[in-house]
């Protein structure tokens, strides 16, 4: 299952295609208590690091008494990342995947 929106204490997992403006190609995992894991995209090829993701997911279960995550995703991330991301997140016991857009603001420049 999974849906758009949310409430109340959530893990947000941040999927990140780009360099720039605090955003770098990865994941970055934030969890109820405010605390934050990067997980960067590896090797010159820069790909995404799904073995350290499921580690991460596992840990953060383990803790967390939820089933539901939201996963923000930047308009430049691949489809398929995407996919592989949300199988990885039901896998970890997160069956309820939350679909948010990432804010993207769109400056006219001078």
């Amino acid at each position: 299952s999974g849906g758009i929106g949310g409430s109340g204490p959530e893990v947000k997992l941040i999927i990140m295609a780009s360099e720039g403006n605090q955003l770098y190609p990865g994941f970055e995992i934030r969890d109820w208590n405010g605390k934050t894991i990067s997980i960067r995209n590896k090797g010159d090829l820069g790909t995404y690091d799904f073995v350290t993701l499921n580690n991460s997911l596992a840990e953060i279960r383990k803790s967390f008494s939820s089933d539901q995550i939201s996963v923000v995703v930047y308009p430049d991330v691949m489809y398929g990342t995407l996919i592989q991301t949300i199988d990885l997140c039901k896998q970890n016991g997160f069956p309820n995947v939350i679909y948010k857009p990432a804010s993207v603001s769109y400056g006219t420049g001078g």
